[in-house]
């Protein structure tokens, strides 16, 4: 697997410093996000290098697409692997597990703990494709996190 060609990105004039790698490990049916760093944008370009996620993002930046939200399935395929090829900065970012999944996610900046923000998953208005009779699991922090509507009002 090929999950990142510098040549190529930089053809389509992406970013090609990619200084911080993470990878998380989740159980099916877990749902993780919306986080962005509000001071420290990231962007990220997401693999799920084992299973199946629902990799979502939202754009925050100000303008005439904030709010709107993006949707793709990743993981293995005959053909390869499918990739988010590229999150930027400015989108809150965020997944849920369709299966048992290890997920990388190489961003353009570092973490930085006191930019670190989100918005709530289940009141982002995203579809996460999920029937009422179905569990999921949410972290407290991410439960915590301001809906949508409360994050723009408390950007504008």
């Amino acid at each position: 697997m090929e999950s990142f060609n510098k040549r190529v990105f930089e053809l389509l004039a992406l970013p090609t410093e990619f200084p911080q790698d993470n990878i998380s490990e989740s159980k099916a049916n877990v749902i993780r996000g919306m986080h962005l760093q509000k001071n420290n944008p990231q962007g990220k370009l997401v693999t799920a290098i084992r299973g199946h996620i629902q990799d979502v993002c939202i754009d925050l930046r100000p303008g005439e697409t904030f709010g709107q939200t993006y949707s793709v399935k990743l993981g293995p395929t005959k053909e390869g692997f499918r990739q988010f090829f590229y999150i930027p900065p400015g989108f809150a970012h965020g997944f849920r597990s369709l299966t048992d999944c290890i997920v990388q996610y190489k961003c353009t900046t570092l973490y930085d703990k006191e930019s670190d923000g989100g918005i709530n998953p289940m009141e982002s208005g995203i579809d996460w494709g999920l029937k009422e009779e179905q569990g999921v699991t949410i972290s407290e922090k991410d439960r915590m996190l301001p809906s949508l509507l409360d994050y723009y009002k408390a950007c504008h």
